[in-house]
């Protein structure tokens, strides 16, 4: 039988609560306070995600949903029309460059892509390998993005942030 996890700020708190909750959790504690989370980890995919955002509009890509309700974790990407086979996009981004993009669900299947900005996936170098990767790919299958638009914005948000 599976537990459920629970993290919490200390060792301390950790065991007591372990005790609280019984048999069916297991309750660890992180390294750092759990507020130092908005400080650091938030603002990295805050970053990533902006960096990714500003590359995939340079690169003529419409961005899926109101900016005012996107979550900083992941993009949604509006197939472009000229992109007849998004599963072959999806496949080749896979295979040629280990970059693994989402598909969606229900009505929106076929119509976006999802990219997520999380973990690993928010270092810099990972952000400009999809943008560039992500553009050979989409030059393949019908979408002419301007060469090295994509990683050129991302470079600026990147540049503007340090700033």
């Amino acid at each position: 039988m599976s537990k459920n996890l629970l993290i919490v700020e200390s060792p301390a708190k950790a065991k007591t609560i372990e005790k609280i909750l019984g048999a069916d959790f297991h309750v660890n504690s992180c390294f750092g306070p759990i507020r130092d989370l908005e400080n650091a980890g938030i603002a990295r995919h805050r970053l990533a995600s902006a960096a990714l955002r500003a590359g995939l509009e340079a690169m003529g890509l419409k961005l899926f949903a109101d900016p005012k309700h996107r979550m900083a974790n992941v993009t949604g990407v509006v197939i472009p029309a000229k992109v007849t086979d998004s599963e072959k996009v999806r496949a080749e981004m896979l295979h040629d460059f280990g970059i693994e993009i989402g598909t969606s669900f229900g009505p929106l299947h076929g119509k976006i892509w999802r990219i997520g900005t999380m973990g690993y996936v928010c270092r810099k170098a990972n952000i400009l390998r999809c943008l560039s990767s992500f553009e050979a790919v989409l030059r393949r299958n019908g979408h002419a993005a301007p060469a090295g638009a994509g990683v050129d914005a991302a470079y600026k948000i990147y540049a503007e942030a340090k700033q």
